[in-house]
């Protein structure tokens, strides 16, 4: 599953790790110390007191929590709708954790972290909901919105991942009035933060990666309404799921739960399909900001309308010229790439400019599709890959 982590997801893993090693956590004299003070400062206390007025079950439940640790209920629950809508439910969150506190269950995750009880980042996070929301709404805003989604889950996984930093490490509210937290099991509390951090971001990217599948899909739909009903009924969605997770954390992880495993049978097909259309949709916006971003290289981006080789459907290669005619390349995580040649013998290979995508006729009746990054250098990037230029009219190569 690791390969499939995109590399600034990965770079944060590898952070949170050596974090994980780098902290040292009380030693067990320092905590029996520290309990033993405590003790002996209670002296004051009048506990009859506490007999004939005893705490509320939520009192109860946030004096222990104020010590504790964010249990895994508390932790995975709110995944699934921060998958769906990053920006949204982050937001979502902080409104819990600012305007709930007092009508909902305890919760540690949120009821201690100072990122989601501060007025700021519930407004923030609105704002972005709205700046992202806005041009899903229309056909023709979309794709811009689409381009940047990977960004904004980027973005709220690196939140979630400081906001589980911040809970389980005791700097929450009330956190100084019940004293230093003491680290269960050692340094292994540090390493099970880090482990639960893998599994949230795993967890979001797959459901996101669906997500974003369906998304475009419907974009296709030649109907002008759908895309503004699906964005309705997806921050709906995320909104339930949130309710659902203020009130039962472990309701919510069940969902959650379910709802990622239902991702992950579809996850290895869906993949392919979605780095193909995020390429297809990024490629010519961010040509228009850099236009140098379209000159034509040594190398191009394809990916195979049918199976080719060991390469199934939508697989993301690396074409590059060879002595005897082409490579195609695709670069694995910690393995090896995996590479075969395309012979001339077969014939020549042809470029047909497309309306959405472009695509390259194969000597053997293949086709490679690519985005229309290079589309105002097809004759310079011919010649770099010794190629042919069609000149037939643009066709829809999109599937």
């Amino acid at each position: 599953m690791i390969r499939f982590l995109p590399r600034p997801v990965v770079i944060l893993v590898a952070i949170l790790t050596l974090y994980s090693f780098s902290v040292q956590p009380p030693s067990s004299t320092y905590v029996a110390a520290v309990q033993v003070n405590q003790a002996s400062d209670s002296d004051e206390l009048n506990f009859s007191e506490y007999l004939t007025n005893p705490l509320s079950s939520r009192d109860m439940a946030v004096a222990q929590g104020l010590g504790g640790s964010v249990s895994i209920a508390e932790w995975l629950g709110p995944l699934a709708p921060i998958a769906i809508s990053p920006f949204f439910g982050i937001a979502l969150l902080a409104g819990i954790s600012q305007f709930g506190s007092e009508s909902l269950p305890f919760n540690q995750f949120i009821s201690n972290n100072p990122i989601l009880s501060n007025p700021a980042t519930f407004w923030i996070f609105l704002v972005l909901t709205i700046l992202t929301s806005l041009p899903r709404f229309t056909k023709v805003s979309k794709p811009a919105a689409q381009a940047i989604d990977q960004l904004e889950t980027y973005s709220a996984i690196i939140t979630i991942v400081l906001l589980r930093v911040l809970a389980s490490s005791g700097e929450g509210v009330g956190a100084e009035e019940m004293g230093p937290v003491v680290m269960q099991a050692g340094i292994f509390a540090f390493s099970a933060d880090v482990l639960m951090s893998i599994a949230a971001i795993i967890n979001i990217i797959v459901i996101n990666t669906i997500k974003f599948f369906f998304e475009v899909s419907v974009w296709l739909i030649p109907f002008p309404m759908v895309d503004a009903a699906l964005e309705v009924a997806n921050k709906s969605a995320c909104a339930a799921l949130m309710g659902v997770y203020a009130y039962n954390p472990t309701l919510a992880t069940i969902l959650n739960l379910l709802i990622f495993v239902a991702c992950l049978i579809a996850f290895n097909w869906v993949k392919r399909r979605t780095t193909y259309l995020r390429t297809l949709l990024f490629d010519p916006i961010w040509t228009m900001i850099s236009p140098s971003y379209g000159v034509p290289k040594g190398s191009l981006t394809v990916f195979p309308k049918q199976e080719i080789g060991p390469f199934k459907p939508k697989a993301r290669l690396v074409m590059q010229q060879a002595d005897e005619g082409w490579t195609l390349t695709q670069h694995r995580w910690f393995r090896t790439p995996r590479t075969i040649e395309l012979s001339r013998d077969a014939g020549p290979m042809t470029i047909t400019k497309g309306l959405i995508a472009n695509r390259i006729q194969t000597g053997d009746g293949g086709e490679l599709l690519f985005s229309r990054r290079h589309s105002s250098h097809l004759p310079e990037l011919a010649e770099k890959l010794n190629l042919e230029v069609s000149v037939a009219s643009p066709e829809p190569a999109f599937v």
